[in-house]
């Protein structure tokens, strides 16, 4: 049970190495990059110089893989851009779901993706909980 009350419904993590995302962050926003970023993401990458910028995406990447895993499913079934992270009021960052991703979710009964993200100059890394419906809830 999480402190929120809820269950948890999957658990997902990745993680990538950075230099992967060197050529990402160099055409970014047009080739790849906007296939797998949304423009928010990709304009959180502007201006941080070529290292940081591919930390940046790589982080991002490695936290949409987690979601899609925490939900049971790979990118075969739910679009990178359909997964969006954001950060809320204190710098949390915060998966938001839309198209195949929030229906697929909603399928499952998931109210909220737990998402933590880390990188280091070589690998990022991320985590997701899905959560879903209470814990006290009947199956």
């Amino acid at each position: 049970m999480s402190a929120s009350g809820h269950r948890v419904i999957g658990v997902g993590t990745d993680i990538i190495e950075t230099r992967r995302f060197i050529r990402i962050a160099r055409e970014a926003p047009s080739g790849v990059a906007s296939r797998i970023f949304t423009p928010g993401e990709l304009e959180g990458a502007v201006g941080r110089g070529e290292r940081c910028a591919s930390q940046h995406l790589a982080s991002r990447f490695a936290a949409k893989e987690a979601v899609m895993k925490s939900l049971g499913c790979g990118m075969n079934r739910i679009e990178f851009i359909d997964i969006e992270l954001v950060h809320d009021g204190v710098g949390r960052p915060v998966a938001v779901l839309r198209g195949t991703a929030k229906a697929y979710a909603e399928e499952l009964g998931v109210a909220d993706v737990m998402v933590s993200l880390s990188h280091t100059e070589h690998y990022a890394c991320a985590f997701a909980v899905a959560l879903g419906g209470s814990a006290r809830d009947p199956d």
